[in-house]
């Protein structure tokens, strides 16, 4: 005899599982492209798409600027405070808080980890400041993703009023853009580490949905 309400548990458990398997398949492609980028710009960094976005090198340096400030560590630290400050305010908001925070700890060791890897070096022709570490692939824009990006994930799927929903999530992934366009403009990046933060972030952030999938779940 069949119960309901283990019929009802029986379909949680087979969502929950479709979800991570489609999770952890994305997160294999994802990563498995990625490496296959990174072996290909080290063993032969000068791509024509480079040559075709180098064309935003040294554009609108002061709003670059502005938009690479929002993914350094202390701004990224605080967003992490606030978060969390949030969770405990919003219970039914904590475990994404946490999720997100978590994640972006463990984006900072992976990113340094893969720059070690990979070894490639920077552009040359940089504006307004130098930076020393590798450059594939670019922590702004996996931090991009797995902070701004995830949050807009998060609202969007969010029981807020749907304009509310829309204007914060597009708010969130044009900074996502932002971000990754001003490391190309300050000429501290070149367009294929860019591809290589974001395919990294998604990989990151599949992961983290495959071992949490409740967080992908509406609240």
């Amino acid at each position: 005899m069949a119960y309901p309400g283990a019929t009802i548990i029986n379909e949680e458990y087979m969502t929950t599982t479709h979800r991570r398997s489609m999770f952890i398949a994305v997160a294999c492609v994802c990563i498995t492209i990625y490496c296959l980028l990174g072996y290909t710009v080290t063993a032969n960094p000068d791509q024509a798409i480079n040559h075709y976005f180098s064309m935003w090198n040294g554009n609108n340096i002061e709003l670059a600027w502005a938009f690479t400030s929002s993914s350094f560590f202390p701004q990224l630290v605080a967003i992490g405070v606030i978060a969390l400050v949030g969770g405990l305010l919003k219970r039914q908001w904590l475990m994404r808080s946490v999720f997100a925070v978590v994640i972006d700890l463990v984006a900072w060791v992976v990113s340094d980890i893969f720059k070690e890897v990979f070894h490639r070096q920077r552009p040359t022709h940089w504006f307004y400041r130098q930076e020393t570490s590798f450059s594939y692939s670019s922590g702004h824009a996996l931090h991009a993703v797995v902070v701004y990006g995830l949050w807009a994930f998060f609202f969007w799927r969010s029981s807020l009023p749907t304009p509310v929903r829309i204007l914060i999530s597009g708010i969130l992934l044009i900074w996502v853009l932002g971000i990754s366009w001003s490391r190309i403009a300050l000429g501290v990046h070149y367009a294929t580490d860019i591809i290589g933060g974001w395919l990294l972030g998604i990989s990151l952030l599949s992961i983290g949905f495959a071992i949490q999938p409740k967080v992908t779940s509406e609240q």
